[in-house]
């Protein structure tokens, strides 16, 4: 009987043990105590075989679990180590999210400034445009004021001359009616339509300058 036992090594070698011996013995022979011695050392061979073998898967287990040991805490190490990047990595994430939403918030602040200036730009064009179409308006307006007043000043100097030519008139006809009661009815029909006719001269010269006036200022609000 041969047996193949692992040294510590890990290597592996034939080893004949003394039960071989013990069995060509037993039947080479019929004496009854030599069997039995040769049962007798045959067993106590196969015990120190169990007990070699048993020590040796101890040795095996505790160099399995040494190696086990120090593979676990290899690893654990590792893990550890793993853990406190992935928690620094988390924490440099958050950072840069965070600073990726300010600079989100400042971006949208920016857009809308810009879009503001846009506008207002646009805004100050266009009041500059109507600054100066004001300006022209404001210019043809006084320049045809100055021409209603000088109209006006004309019409008005017009007005108090005839006023005045009239008054002059009425006043010497007025004379001569209570001085030259009889006069021939001729002269004084004619002196009446005279009065008549520079009165409706007068009334229409005032109508004029109304209208004129009147014209004016609708073109004013008109503008």
């Amino acid at each position: 009987m041969s047996t193949i036992i692992q040294n510590s090594t890990g290597n592996t070698a034939p080893v004949t043990s003394t039960s071989e011996l013990d069995e060509n013995t037993i039947a080479t022979t019929s004496d009854p105590i030599t069997v039995c011695e040769a049962l007798r050392q045959q067993n106590d061979a196969l015990r120190q075989e169990l007990h070699d073998i048993r020590r040796e898967m101890d040795e095996i287990t505790d160099q399995f679990r040494t190696e086990d040991a120090e593979e676990f805490k290899q690893l654990q190490a590792e893990l550890e180590i793993a853990a406190k990047n992935c928690r620094i990595l988390q924490f440099k994430l958050r950072k840069a999210e965070k600073r990726n939403e300010n600079m989100e918030a400042e971006k949208a602040t920016l857009e809308e400034k810009i879009q503001q200036l846009t506008r207002d730009n646009y805004r100050v064009r266009d009041l500059d445009e109507e600054l100066l179409i004001a300006k022209e308006v404001s210019v043809r307006l006084h320049s045809e004021l100055e021409k209603s007043e000088e109209t006006r000043m004309i019409s008005e100097k017009l007005n108090t001359t005839l006023k005045q030519h009239l008054d002059t008139l009425k006043e010497s006809f007025d004379l001569k009616l209570s001085t030259e009661t009889n006069d021939d009815y001729h002269s004084w029909q004619l002196s009446v339509y005279l009065y008549e006719s520079l009165f409706r001269e007068y009334v229409l010269m005032e109508e004029l300058t109304w209208l004129n006036s009147n014209t004016n200022k609708k073109n004013l609000n008109r503008k």
